[in-house]
């Protein structure tokens, strides 16, 4: 108060009402720095202004300027919405008879047709999609209106990249089984991917993704390749990267598609090129997991353990996975000594970690004490006999279709299976 107001007596009142307008500045200045970002709407606003000051002649060189850049801008449900404005604004200024034109009216009406169309669609999409995470129900209202008037194409809506994208999606989502949605959107992806903003080119993929993602786990080995596919046509298009940034969980999620598939020359390549795109608080950490983790499945196990036994992995996400590969990798060596070791260890961490969930937590102690009967069994095949091993097997094998919460299921399966 007394910096304010230096020359006064104190007074609560006044030192509230300033903080209250220092925070009606602070959203306006939030909200200026959101136009700032969104040009479209930006331009707008300087139309308008320019109609309602009556200054024809700056109004017709800010318009053509304007039109001229739409012609290059991506494609998204914000700019058929600022496209809808745009015609609007026209109209005004055909009313307000700073331009004699053509009548804007028919041209406003397709604008928020085809602004409407978009718009149900993405969210008819959003709401089938989730409504098959959730036991939640939807209306869905005029959709089946909106389908048969894009069945027969009466307005060439289909020519427009959103519409015919959302559309097919929406085949995807409602006719699962039949695959030639999915492939027809694929195609159309890799047609359009170039001209789409890339909020919408992420939601559009990951609706393939998620295509992909249900078949793999039906059984459809196929669709793992598809996945692949798929992020490689996301890198190609820059939609993962933003602000010179790889989010992680991207990084590792195409390094082990890639080793799946055992493509491991461009995986290896990807590693390596893409390295130094993760944010840097964590990319040592991702770096040196993903590929300690294409060294497992390549089999060089030496490069394995240097990498994670040398390197201080600082986040608890990458801490836990690499303790799994060194996990395997001591099994897969028949170290039984260091494996016990580490199992114990790693025991202790989960249970002290108060970062862990409990889900997550049940998940990775039955992992490990799973493992420490695997690694019993094969320990045993040196010296015991053929019908007790098979006997254990069984067991185990019981153990594991009975247990709700493991991690690394498939790899104890494939392990157990190879005893």
């Amino acid at each position: 108060f007394k910096h304010l107001f230096p020359k006064e007596a104190y007074d609560e009142q006044k030192v509230k009402n300033v903080r209250s307008w220092l925070f009606r500045l602070v959203k306006k200045y939030l909200a200026l720095k959101e136009l700032q970002t969104q040009d479209e709407q930006w331009e707008l606003a300087t139309l308008q202004q320019l109609r309602k000051r009556k200054l024809p002649n700056l109004y017709q060189t800010q318009l053509n300027a304007f039109e001229k850049k739409r012609t290059v801008i991506q494609d998204s449900d914000a700019h058929h919405f600022q496209h809808l404005l745009l015609e609007e604004n026209e109209r005004l200024s055909e009313l307000g008879e700073l331009r004699q034109t053509k009548d804007q009216l028919q041209e406003m009406l397709n604008q928020l047709d085809l602004y409407y169309v978009i718009k149900k669609l993405k969210w008819a999409c959003e709401m089938l999609n989730r409504s098959r995470i959730v036991n939640t129900t939807y209306q869905f209202h005029f959709l089946e209106e909106i389908k048969s008037v894009l069945q027969k194409n009466s307005f060439d809506y289909l020519e427009v990249p959103l519409v015919i994208l959302y559309y097919q999606v929406l085949l995807c989502l409602e006719e699962p089984k039949q695959e030639v949605h999915f492939f027809k959107l694929k195609d159309l992806l890799s047609t359009h991917a170039p001209q789409l903003a890339r909020s919408e080119g992420i939601s559009l993929y990951r609706y393939a993704q998620n295509y992909c993602i249900g078949k793999i786990n039906q059984g459809n080995g196929q669709y793992m390749q598809e996945l692949f596919v798929l992020y490689k046509a996301l890198l190609a298009n820059g939609f993962l990267i933003e602000n010179n940034v790889l989010a992680h969980p991207h990084y590792k999620n195409i390094v082990t598609i890639g080793i799946r598939l055992k493509d491991f020359e461009w995986t290896q390549d990807f590693i390596e090129s893409y390295k130094e795109q993760l944010e840097a608080s964590i990319r040592e950490s991702a770096y040196c997991y993903n590929l300690a983790n294409f060294f497992y499945e390549t089999g060089e196990y030496d490069e394995v353990i240097h990498l994670l036994n040398g390197v201080d992995l600082t986040d608890v996400y990458y801490e836990i996975s690499s303790k799994y590969l060194l996990l395997k990798v001591y099994y897969d060596l028949g170290e039984f000594s260091l494996l016990s070791y580490l199992i114990m260890a790693f025991e202790r961490y989960i249970k002290r970690n108060k970062f862990v969930s409990t889900q997550n937590r049940t998940g990775i102690l039955n992992f490990l004490r799973i493992l420490k009967k695997l690694a019993k069994i094969k320990e045993w095949k040196r010296y015991k006999k053929k019908a007790f091993i098979e006997q254990q097997k069984v067991k185990l094998n019981e153990r594991l279709n009975e247990e709700r919460s493991v991690v690394n299921l498939v790899w104890l399966r494939a392990k157990l299976a190879e005893l």
